[in-house]
């Protein structure tokens, strides 16, 4: 049985947290530029605040055009590329790479972005290591060089920095060019948003030394951040097992019975969609044999990841009804 245990236990954490570390994104705020014509730069950081204080933007542009000016004239650079790459170190070391139709992978998510937002066809992508800043640049050809080497977007940064209108909750902010002027253009997404939902799980109830499948039932309401991340979720679940002995080739003492618990759980980064919390509620179980019914309560710590929920709790009695001493149970979404 403690083999079993331990290899039902272990299937779960790894489902879960393998499925958890492929899904880790780094959490990014976006301000968006529309220039002349089809012409975007759209610069990407930590967060709003974090790019509206950069004084660098104008500096690096201009550096990369007169670098991408020069490789242009080489035999061996590809000028047709329509994607270039301009990485800049933080000891000011800097690469330039253009990818190829024989280098290149068709991103998917790119695309669905490049089409909903109406981006043109070229797309340059300076990345600053130093303060972990991606300047993007979407032009209509490369004749778009010149104009875009005239214009100040450092002056967007501290319109940015300074524009009212613009909603702290906000992780995507866009400006217009109008005569060398930046304003605002009203686009805004809140980071949180309060979702609820009914869900089913299916997993394994651990009671004291035996094991049961159960189906759980889970109805949340939840607080997701900018990146759709959990950072809070409240609800009721309804936990049902069945507990059967086995001895001498045959089944007896059945026992069923059900958790009906309510929990609350937070999260603690804004990266990890990992949470902690506690849960507590009521448990039945009904001894089939002796047509009796046990009654208790139990309370204990919960944890969920991305693709799994875990909960440990001790179970008290009613009376004198008996009742387990410790409860795990561990489930997976379906």
């Amino acid at each position: 049985m403690k083999n079993v245990i331990l290899i039902t236990c272990g299937i779960f954490f790894a489902l879960s947290f393998k499925v958890q570390a492929s899904d880790d994104k780094p959490l990014r705020d976006t301000f968006s530029i529309h220039l002349k014509g089809r012409n975007r730069a759209q610069i990407v950081g930590n967060s709003l605040e974090e790019i509206g204080k950069s004084h660098r933007v104008d500096s690096l542009k201009n550096q990369f055009i007169s670098d991408l000016q020069k490789a242009f004239k080489s035999e061996n650079f590809p000028s047709g590329s329509k994607m270039i790459y301009y990485f800049v170190a933080a000891s000011g070391k800097r690469r330039l790479k253009a990818a190829t139709d024989e280098n290149q992978e068709i991103n998917i998510d790119e695309e669905k972005k490049r089409l909903a937002e109406d981006l043109p066809s070229y797309h340059y992508v300076i990345f600053d290591m130093k303060p972990n800043m991606d300047i993007h640049l979407f032009l209509e050809d490369t004749t778009s060089l010149k104009m875009l080497s005239e214009l100040s977007l450092d002056k967007a940064m501290h319109q940015l920095s300074i524009e009212k209108s613009v909603n702290p909750k906000s992780y995507y902010a866009s400006f217009d060019l109008k005569d060398s002027t930046y304003s605002f253009r009203g686009e805004k997404h809140l980071r949180h948003t309060l979702t609820l939902s009914l869900g089913t799980c299916f997993g394994a109830v651990l009671l004291f030394n035996k094991i049961s499948p159960t189906a759980m039932l889970d109805l949340s309401l939840s607080i997701y951040d900018k990146n759709k991340i959990q950072q809070f979720r409240t609800g009721i679940t309804s936990t049902p097992f069945l507990l059967v002995d086995f001895n001498g080739g045959e089944f007896s003492n059945y026992n069923s019975g059900a958790m009906f618990n309510f929990y609350l759980k937070g999260n603690v980064s804004d990266k990890d969609p990992t949470m902690t919390g506690i849960e507590g509620g009521i448990i039945n179980m009904y001894d089939i044999d002796r047509k009796r019914i046990y009654k208790g309560f139990d309370l204990g710590v919960c944890l969920s990841t991305h693709k799994a929920s875990y909960s440990f709790v001790f179970a008290g009695r009613s009376g004198n009804d008996k009742m387990p001493v410790w409860i795990f149970t561990a489930a997976l979404p379906f």
